[in-house]
């Protein structure tokens, strides 16, 4: 490819947005195809914008009030989106000054998209961004340096500790399994009801993923394809509500347990029980654990699991936040590519929302 990104825009945004945003890019070692800086004297723009958007990684689209009224830039959408085959990622949506009932109303199939907001501020986007490339943006490594380590040869090559605890997670057939309650507890619903807290935390990490050039498939635990048990597995929910969960607890047998019936936390090493609680003092305020691990795959020794499930739902969501924070990443016990691990964190609970997330132990698995 000529280039990692082509800025799809509007003129109207050239001076607020795009020219600041392709600087800031290109400072980070980013190939850009920009008007400004591609296009020169007596090339043609049809023919030069077609070549540009066949030969770039990634379209890069700024949304917005002005974008909705230009049926070219409707064109040039359009050869983005037919370059996409649904299971790779092509389109990085940044919306400027829009709402996504806005940009619904222009194309449901961006809607769809987890799109990253100019109001967050220009550097919080390029950070975004340089995401989906593998690069920290908080850091001052450029893409240029990771593309030559990606070229290096394996034997020579380091993982990063976010490819040591996600690469078996971030292949187009893993998958994320869901629980819900279904049958007599809410037969008023036949359906079936998932709790807020796991309906946050699946949402959360799959933006965290497609930030990463995943879309990962989300599968019922009680409808999943008896052969997708063997695949890498994100399990989301306990046992209660998760019946993958509860199976492969059953097996594994982590010494942190929760579920089967109880919201009572059990470390099984320090013998120390966990129970969610309101704040004393502060009743809008409470306290739910979250319990993570990951394990080879009882139904295939070949592939991984990764279980995050809360004593409430809160600790769940809590539970995913924790795994894709940059503090996870420090830890020894999650860096091993052979090893298992489990951990256990606390979090406050301010206005239904996990805040304050603290590890409380955590320990190769078996240990």
């Amino acid at each position: 490819m000529d280039w990692d990104l082509f800025i799809s825009h509007a003129s109207e945004d050239k001076d607020d947005v795009a020219r600041p945003l392709v600087r800031l890019l290109t400072e980070k070692g980013l190939k850009v195809w920009f008007d400004e800086y591609t296009l020169t004297v007596g090339d043609s723009l049809r023919r030069s914008i077609d070549h540009g958007l066949a030969n770039s990684r990634f379209g890069l689209v700024i949304l917005s009030s002005h974008f909705f009224e230009k049926e070219w830039l409707q064109k040039e959408l359009d050869g983005l989106v037919a370059r996409e085959d649904g299971s790779e990622k092509r389109i990085l949506p940044v919306w400027h000054n829009v709402s996504r009932k806005e940009v619904a109303s222009f194309s449901p199939v961006l809607a769809d998209k987890l799109g990253v907001q100019t109001s967050e501020g220009l550097p919080h986007v390029v950070r975004e961004i340089l995401r989906v490339f593998g690069v920290d943006g908080e850091s001052d490594t450029n893409i240029t340096t990771v593309m030559r380590r990606a070229n290096e040869p394996k034997s020579k090559r380091r993982l990063t500790a976010f490819q040591k605890v996600w690469r078996p997670f971030t292949c187009e057939d893993s998958v994320i399994v869901m629980g819900r309650f279904k049958g007599d507890v809410v037969d008023f619903e036949p359906s079936g009801l998932i709790g807020f807290g796991d309906s946050m935390a699946c949402a959360e990490l799959r933006a965290f993923l497609t930030l990463q050039g995943v879309n990962l498939s989300v599968e019922w635990a009680d409808l999943i394809p008896a052969q997708l048990l063997e695949k890498n597995l994100i399990l989301l929910g306990g046992p209660d509500s998760n019946g993958v969960s509860k199976t492969f607890l059953e097996r594994i047998q982590p010494t942190i347990q929760c579920g089967f019936g109880s919201v009572t936390v059990q470390d099984m090493v320090t013998k120390n029980s966990y129970s969610p609680a309101v704040v004393r003092g502060n009743p809008q305020s409470r306290t739910d654990y979250g319990m993570i691990f990951r394990a080879a795959n009882p139904m295939n020794p070949h592939s991984q699991i990764l279980y995050i499930a809360g004593a409430l739902g809160y600790g769940t969501w809590a539970g995913v936040r924790y795994v894709t924070s940059k503090d996870f990443l420090k830890h020894k016990e999650v860096k091993s590519v052979t090893k298992g691990f489990e951990c256990l964190v606390e979090t406050e609970i301010v206005r239904d929302v996990p805040l304050n997330i603290r590890l409380i132990a955590i320990r190769e698995l078996g240990s």
